[in-house]
């Protein structure tokens, strides 16, 4: 009987394994070019925008508001949000979108998280341009202790995020109840690299922390948070426990010998060293992943260069990667328009790019259809 209950759970664990692992090298099945057309070309000031329903929310470079609002279609600034200041009714300069939005009792919110606060906020859009002032509906103040870089709402016993590079203990992914203001659980970095060469803070902070930074993308039904990793070549995603459901991992990723060659090299040598960043912005809906791929030597990141757009189902599966010439580094989505916003950060360039046909084919082609429905 013993031996009976050891081969089945020897068998269970190789399954769930397999499960977890089943899109390692797994290739793109088409690729698709678009060309994009610049746009705010006379207000440098847009640092990035997203989407949010009907509206553009542009993070703004300075000035005495944090974020303009602008109508989607025809492209007209509605108004202004989020003072700055350390007064009351005023924003600290580190605020900023946490890619999170929702629309409930006939108002859309989004989420704001100020790193300096330690702080996160539900703006409501609806009501800030009815009143004309920055309106939030909940707040929540979560410990230092996190040190959460970027952080969701899933309800008021649970925040989700990813630690930043600058936690003397960096997590893949931590679990906080502001309410009892309890860490509920963390992750622990994977792929597992140990440090044995420097206990240093700078060089844990800016030199080992910086091998797990990742972006992070939520399932607007809130189900599931999608990590992809910058200097891995792969993308996790995980339930709202923080459970590890499913990954894709690309054949060309971090080796070994880069890692040991990159963490053992002097502080003035580290820009030889041949590591490379991949993903970095993300935009998550209920159907599908885009992230951007840079693939790009690290220490490069001033030289433009054109970047890829992968798309992923819920289950890591790869879909179809879109070839943009533009260096991008945030990109947002209007599904219903079927248009693509691409933020060139260092190139100070917005640009919109037409994907309809693109959401079209992957939507509705029964290949691809078959990946969104998994």
């Amino acid at each position: 009987m013993k031996l009976l209950k050891s081969v089945i759970l020897t068998f269970m664990v190789i399954i769930s394994l397999t499960t977890i692992c089943q899109n390692e090298n797994k290739e793109f099945g088409k690729e698709f070019f678009v060309k994009g057309q610049e746009i705010f070309t006379d207000d440098y000031n847009v640092e990035y925008i997203n989407v949010i329903d009907t509206f553009l929310l542009a993070k703004l470079r300075s000035g005495d508001y944090i974020f303009s609002l602008y109508n989607i279609k025809t492209g007209k600034k509605i108004t202004e949000i989020a003072f700055r200041g350390n007064g009351p009714n005023e924003f600290p300069i580190s605020l900023s979108f946490t890619g999170q939005y929702e629309k409930e009792n006939g108002s859309i919110y989004f989420w704001a998280r100020a790193l300096s606060t330690n702080k996160l906020y539900k703006i409501n859009i609806t009501e800030s341009i009815k009143q004309n002032r920055t309106i939030i509906n909940d707040e929540y103040k979560y410990s230092p202790i996190c040190f959460f870089d970027n952080v969701f709402f899933i309800d008021s016993a649970n925040l989700i995020g990813r630690t930043s590079n600058l936690s003397p203990h960096i997590n893949r992914l931590l679990i906080y109840n502001p309410t009892n203001d309890k860490i509920v659980k963390t992750v622990e970095p994977f792929p597992k690299v140990k440090n044995t060469y420097s206990d240093n803070l700078n060089f844990i902070f800016y030199r080992y922390n910086s091998l797990y930074n990742s972006s992070l993308g939520l399932k607007p039904d809130r189900s599931k948070i999608v990590s992809a990793m910058n200097m891995f070549n792969r993308i996790d995603i995980f339930d709202i426990s923080g459970n590890l459901l499913n990954s894709y991992i690309d054949k060309n990723t971090l080796s070994d010998d880069l890692i040991k060659e990159y963490l053992s090299a002097k502080q003035n040598n580290v820009d030889k060293v041949n590591i490379k960043l991949y993903y970095q912005g993300i935009y998550a809906s209920n159907s599908f992943i885009c992230v951007v791929y840079q693939n790009r030597l690290y220490y490069d990141y001033n030289q433009s260069i054109p970047v890829y757009i992968r798309i992923f189902n819920w289950n890591a599966d790869p879909i179809c990667e879109i070839k943009v010439p533009d260096y991008l580094q945030y990109i947002s989505i209007d599904e219903k328009n079927g248009m693509m916003y691409g933020s060139a950060v260092i190139d100070e360039k917005i640009f919109k790019y037409d994907i309809s046909s693109i959401l079209d084919e992957i939507k509705t082609g029964s290949k691809w259809n078959c990946l969104f429905l998994a």
